[in-house]
């Protein structure tokens, strides 16, 4: 029976060179940082207090922010809080699924352990354990925890697990047969060095381990989860026709999933296998038909996918999900909460229980937490980089509190952003994150009509998917400067030479500020792993008015956890929240004493 690769030839190898070439490769900006003079950022974040009697408003504030089927929750809670992880809403029954007696169910053996079996090596050559002198420091520096979900010992694979040292380019994988030459090839010509989360995850992923993964965002676990698989299907039967793919990568929103789509593409394509996106589009290449016809083909071993759409294909029976035995929930935390919990439900009940499984995110809430574990072996591993929900050290973050009479400051925060966009786009690309999709157009306008020289564009969920694709790829090849987004771009949207995030509105809660911020400081280079491995620099504003008080109060207590600056006047501001709600003195003086210490 013939597996995917035995041996790749030479003219393999050379056609790297051109599929790198392709169309979705980033231009980072060119040493902006050059450009970034402090006395500007200072005039940019210094408070304001001027007031107006115009008000302008731009409609019924509705928080649509993700897509039609966003459950709503409460605005600015802690992540932690259960309401804003779960819902008791009973599941749509249009998107369920009959549960698979597996008992009787016949599937196809499959490997998913690639360490034992990589015996070549020479005791002295082979990489350090996790237990090593080496490994340990490594982790300690890089604030890398590694540990069981279930309060039993380690797993014996993690003890000749191989940690990818920091130094030399790409072992201990090079020195492995895991890849054949033309994924080795591109790797080496994408990326210099492997990022923490990688190090950590791609061998535990390798040893066949069922992973759950939270790292910031922009820090390469797309490629974390990805560069596993090759092996992966490369050790397996080739698929028949009407066989369903080997492989699946669900995801919440459309653009994370094509985002994620774009890098898969262009790996398998290494090992001559195919990446199919499964999300809604309006182009005949994403219709249903046209995606039917590809899945019955047998011919697509990855399908990157939102939940619903893969559920409707299964249900009309486009495809089956026998033959899948690899698994990843990217944006997990999101997975786990509301419709999308259900949907995940009824996909994994369908699928081998032998299969790997693997849950990625920059945020996890307790509650949710709870609800991705079910869908994971009771053995997984649990890997954290850095502190959990923590938004991204790359990124400088402000704030600018608008004292106005004006109850939602729209005017005071129009008028900041006309004073300074212009300044923040000559310091590289600029996302703006509003709360409704009227404002988004709003706001959109009123830069191209306000601010001379300055592209601007909108990105919302009532745009169609060919209009969204179409603001995405002109923001990502320079032709716009400015995108003004609801929080359909806050996960997913990938671009490189990213400076600034403006918070226009606060976000919903902590979790979904730290995905905004992560738009900015992302991995630098064109490569499937964020090239050099090393992250730009960015700038993060959020703009404050009075009834984002107590989101004023959330963020200065992550901050001071986060050992960031929080200033006098942010300090007061958000100690203004605490004093009402408690009253004067008593408990928040005790609070703010217990900050200061």
């Amino acid at each position: 029976m013939s597996s995917y690769f035995d041996e790749s030839s030479d003219e393999e190898v050379s056609q790297v060179s051109t599929m790198l070439d392709g169309d979705e490769s980033d231009d980072p900006l060119d040493a902006f940082m050059g450009t970034l003079k402090s006395e500007t950022m200072m005039m940019m974040t210094t408070t304001t207090t001027t007031t107006t009697t115009t008000t302008t408003t731009t409609g019924k504030s509705e928080r649509l922010d993700l897509d039609q089927s966003d459950d709503e929750q409460m605005l600015f809670q802690d992540a932690n809080d259960p309401a804003t992880e779960t819902t008791n809403e009973a599941p749509d029954k249009s998107l369920v699924l009959p549960r698979t007696d597996h008992a009787t169910t016949s599937y196809l053996n499959f490997k998913k352990n690639f360490l034992e079996a990589n015996t070549q090596q020479s005791p002295s050559q082979q990489s350090p354990s996790l237990q090593s002198p080496s490994v340990a420091t490594y982790l300690n520096e890089q604030n890398i925890h590694i540990s069981r979900g279930a309060p039993k010992t380690l797993p014996l694979c993690l003890v000749d697990a191989p940690i990818a040292p920091i130094t030399t380019p790409f072992p201990p994988l090079s020195s492995h047969s895991f890849f054949p030459p033309a994924t080795l090839a591109y790797l080496r010509a994408t990326i210099s060095t492997l990022t923490p989360i990688q190090s950590a995850v791609v061998p535990l992923l390798l040893a066949g381990c069922d992973v759950m993964a939270t790292a910031p965002t922009g820090s390469g676990k797309t490629l974390s989860f990805l560069l596993p698989l090759i092996p992966h299907l490369a050790s397996q039967p080739r698929l028949a026709e009407k066989d369903g793919p080997i492989a699946l990568v669900l995801a919440p929103t459309r653009e994370l999933a094509h985002q994620t789509f774009i890098v898969a593409k262009k790996l398998l394509s290494t090992i001559d296998s195919k990446a199919l996106p499964l999300y809604g589009g309006d182009s005949e290449a994403m219709s249903s038909w046209s995606l039917a016809k590809q899945l019955k083909s047998g011919q697509v071993e990855l399908a990157v996918s939102t939940p619903a759409r893969l559920i409707d294909f299964v249900k009309t029976k486009a495809t089956n999900l026998r033959r899948v035995s690899y698994v990843v929930l990217d944006e997990g935390d999101r997975l786990a909460m509301g419709e999308f919990a259900y949907q995940i439900e009824a996909i994994m009940g369908q699928i081998n229980p032998r299969a790997q499984r693997s849950i990625f995110s920059a945020t996890f809430g307790t509650r949710g937490r709870k609800v991705a574990q079910r869908w994971l072996s009771r053995d997984f591993v649990d890997v954290t980089v850095g502190a959990v929900g923590q938004s991204s050290v790359h990124v400088e973050q402000r704030v600018v509190v608008l004292n106005n009479p004006d109850t939602k400051g729209v005017a005071q925060k129009q008028q900041w952003i006309v004073s300074n966009i212009k300044g923040l786009a000559e310091l590289g690309k600029v996302i703006v994150f509003v709360g409704t999709r009227a404002d988004c157009e709003a706001l959109s306008g009123m830069i191209q009509n306000k601010v001379p020289g300055v592209r601007a564009a909108s990105l919302h969920g009532e745009k169609t998917q060919n209009e969204r694709n179409s603001v995405f790829s002109r923001f990502k090849k320079g032709e716009l400067d400015v995108c003004v987004a609801t929080d359909v771009a806050a996960r997913g949207l990938d671009v490189k030479d990213i400076f600034s995030v403006v918070c226009f509105d606060t976000s919903k809660n902590l979790d979904s500020h730290a995905h905004r911020v992560g738009r900015a400081g992302r991995l630098g280079g064109g490569g499937v792993g964020g090239g050099d491995g090393k992250h730009s620099q960015g700038f993060c504003v959020s703009l404050l008015t009075d009834k984002d008080k107590k989101f004023a109060s959330i963020l200065r207590d992550a901050w001071v956890r986060e050992k960031r600056e929080v200033d006098a006047v942010f300090a007061s501001f958000a100690d203004s929240y605490e004093d009402k709600r408690r009253g004067e003195g008593g408990h928040s003086e005790s609070n703010r004493m217990k900050r200061k210490r």
